[in-house]
């Protein structure tokens, strides 16, 4: 298996694929208020990202509330109302992770009897630069 692509060059080559497809895609009609607009919304349409672009695309996501190590004989014990301390305080944000990279933190909310994540800061690159 030294060979089999890792999770980041799969996704850098989803990328490629997709930005491919934009260029050689044919252009669209531009709706009649944009010719209007003068040509503006044309190119900001261009730029626009397209999600259908990427339909069918599994990504597995997981937000992380926290992490502890504990001993296996602990682990075993674990049951009904057990209690599992995290290294993390009950306000430090969550951790959002798409594929093992992560891409952003938020705080995590409660909305219509769901748990959900708010987004605070988006990981912009590998090297940890954030974005608020």
């Amino acid at each position: 298996m030294e060979n089999a692509p890792t999770e980041n060059e799969t996704l850098d080559s989803i990328l490629r694929k997709v930005q491919a497809n934009t260029a050689t895609a044919a252009p669209q009609q531009p709706p009649f208020d944009a010719v209007e607009a003068g040509g503006e919304a044309v190119e900001a349409d261009a730029r626009r990202p397209r999600p259908d672009l990427l339909r069918g695309v599994h990504l597995k996501v997981r937000a992380e509330l926290g992490r502890t190590r504990m001993l296996l004989k602990d682990a075993l014990q674990l049951g009904p109302g057990s209690i599992v301390d995290l290294e993390k305080l009950a306000e430090d944000p969550v951790d959002l992770y798409v594929n093992e990279l992560l891409i952003a933190r938020g705080e995590v909310m409660v909305v219509n009897d769901s748990f959900c994540i708010r987004i605070t800061e988006v990981i912009t690159s590998a090297l940890g630069e954030e974005e608020q």
